[in-house]
């Protein structure tokens, strides 16, 4: 049985370049109160030791063949569950606001487009996933890994306070 296509990208999802963690904040919240609970919400850290990974397929590549290195890069994974009684062929989706790639890709199309096999290890990518309910329930940022030299953001910040567990999480530690 084949699963069923993945919703699409919402119509009014909202979207700020190099913002990448605050997007997928705000799609994964949407997707877990919206739609249909047999598609599993999954958040993709995706980084290394030396902060440089290299992703093919950007939108802000200079040039469409170069890949863009980021610090790390947050996309969402959705991953239908199918019925036990009815096995189905599991197909993962990758949402990806920074991607030139269709959104949703598949996972394959994704990380064969994405990610090269030839590159030095520092350029490498490692992967963390956590599931889209803890990323929404225990994420926090206070944006300040944004902020480049003298108290300069890195792209055009988002104007609402996305990512409202920031003060619980500084008032707990």
């Amino acid at each position: 049985m084949e699963p069923p296509l993945p919703p699409a990208l919402p119509m009014e999802v909202q979207y700020t370049r190099f913002w990448c963690e605050e997007n997928i904040y705000i799609l994964a919240r949407q997707f877990i109160q919206e739609i249909d609970s047999r598609w599993k919400v999954f958040v993709v850290f995706i980084s290394n030791t030396t902060k440089t990974v290299a992703l093919l397929n950007q939108r802000s590549a200079m040039e469409s063949q170069r890949p863009v290195i980021w610090d790390y890069h947050v996309i969402l994974v959705l991953r239908y569950e199918c019925a036990r009684s009815k096995p189905c062929l599991v197909t993962s989706w990758v949402y990806d606001f920074d991607s030139g790639l269709d959104i949703p890709s598949t996972w394959k199309d994704y990380y064969l487009h994405t990610f090269s096999p030839v590159l030095l290890v520092e350029l490498q990518s490692t992967f963390r996933i956590v599931s889209g309910d803890q990323f929404v329930d225990n994420f926090a940022s206070d944006r300040s890994h944004m902020t480049k030299g003298a108290r300069r953001r890195a792209g055009v910040p988002l104007t609402s306070a996305v990512i409202p567990l920031y003060l619980r999480a500084k008032v707990c530690r």
